[in-house]
């Protein structure tokens, strides 16, 4: 998605969760009238529900990717585990004993070491925008775990089922985007912008069925921890990628060396104590 925005000149975040998100509810449609799933309707109030919430977290997860730095982006979305943990407390009575709140202390410590070489956040409206869609994802990921436990779907079907709300969220913000300058036909719609859209579309509809999947069977937070462990675990393997074909010309800085670390320890203490 930032290569979109910033090597294609690709500005429509609307437009972009839009297709996205057609995409995904036609898809999934299609597999669930050829048998790869069971379809199951949600009540509609869910549907509306989830399907507003998760527009508004990625509409608003994209521009914040758009406006400010792949840093400074996931420095603030760092911020999304501890939120996640306040609103289960008030929405569910969850409560994580004080060893799981120390592991995760660790972890989320760990990630802003390694972001903080590179936390340019857009002056104005780049810090809010930020904040609210760390917000908006911690409520959309718990109202996942909640509505797959309550009514007994899975992530597939919920996906199915919310895809077409979130594709029209989608297009009420592409409906305010169009009127800025030279709106949708200022975009250069050539061939690799057509493939890179189509590619995002498939990477976006693959990542969000497991991540709803990883969501049910075991909690949001869980899938917060796993998505650091993912993103440390590719830093390293690019570092020894660059270091074995002589491409890494110094040391990476100090906050990834501690930082990435530090947040595996936290990982796996987690693991641990969450079992326990």
């Amino acid at each position: 998605n930032k290569m979109l925005m910033n090597e294609l000149n690709f500005q429509f975040s609307g437009l972009l969760v839009g297709l996205h998100f057609t995409s995904n509810a036609v898809v999934l449609t299609l597999l669930a009238w050829a048998g790869a799933f069971a379809h199951k309707t949600m009540p509609i109030y869910d549907r509306l529900l989830l399907g507003s919430m998760g527009a508004l977290s990625i509409v608003l997860g994209t521009t914040s990717l758009k406006i400010n730095s792949l840093g400074a982006f996931l420095a603030t979305n760092m911020l999304t585990t501890p939120s996640t943990v306040l609103l289960r407390f008030l929405w569910e009575g969850k409560r994580y004993d004080l060893p799981v709140l120390g592991a995760l202390s660790v972890v989320v410590a760990g990630v802003a070491l390694h972001t903080i070489n590179d936390k340019e956040l857009q002056a104005g409206w780049g810090l809010p925008v930020a904040f609210v869609s760390v917000i908006c994802n911690a409520a959309y990921q718990v109202l996942q775990k909640m509505r797959q436990d309550s009514l007994g779907v899975n992530s597939a079907q919920l996906l199915q089922q919310i895809s077409p709300v979130v594709a029209a969220g989608g297009a009420l913000v592409a409906a305010f985007e169009a009127t800025g300058a030279g709106g949708f036909l200022a975009i250069h719609w050539s061939p690799l912008l057509v493939s890179a859209l189509a590619l995002t579309a498939i990477m976006a509809g693959t990542s969000n069925v497991a991540a709803g999947a990883l969501i049910g069977v075991t909690s949001p937070v869980t899938f917060q921890v796993m998505g650091y462990v993912k993103a440390c675990l590719l830093f390293l393997a690019s570092l020894a990628w660059s270091y074995v074909m002589g491409g890494a010309e110094s040391m990476p800085a100090w906050g990834s060396m501690v930082g990435v670390p530090l947040s595996l320890v936290g990982a796996v203490l987690y693991g641990r104590w969450v079992r326990g």
